[in-house]
C-alpha cells in the first residue's frame, strides 16, 4: 500500500506458508486451537488437479499441521490411486486393535 500524506509504503505478506508458496493452490486455510481439538488446520486446495478438504486435528507442535499437509501433499502426489502405504495401514490396524 502507497500512502501520500505522510509518503509512504506500507508492505503485507501472510504469514501462512501454504497461501504464500506458489506450488500450493490453495482456496481456503485457517488454524486454530480448541482445548478440545488441540491445535487444528482447516484446509481446500487443488492437489493433482482434485479439491480437496484437509482437516487436522491435535497436533503435537505450533507448526506441525503445516508439515503434515505438506507430507499428505507428497503422498497424494506420489502414491498411486486407491493404494494404502503398509506402514499407514499398521498404523490403522494398531489403533483398532487399541479400540476393542
Amino acid at each position: 500500500m502507497h500512502f501520500r500524506s505522510p509518503s509512504y509504503s506500507l508492505a503485507y505478506t501472510n504469514t501462512n506458508p501454504l497461501t504464500r508458496n506458489a506450488n500450493w493452490k490453495v482456496m481456503l486455510s485457517k488454524t486454530g486451537y480448541l482445548s478440545e481439538s488441540g491445535r487444528c488446520l482447516i484446509m481446500v486446495a487443488e492437489i493433482e488437479g482434485e479439491l480437496l478438504t484437509m482437516v487436522l486435528l491435535d497436533s503435537q507442535g505450533l507448526r506441525t499441521p503445516i508439515g503434515d499437509v505438506g507430507r499428505i501433499n507428497r503422498w497424494l502426489k506420489n502414491q498411486p490411486p486407491g493404494e494404502v502405504p503398509a506402514n499407514a495401514a499398521a498404523y490403522a490396524q494398531s489403533r483398532l486393535g487399541a479400540m476393542r
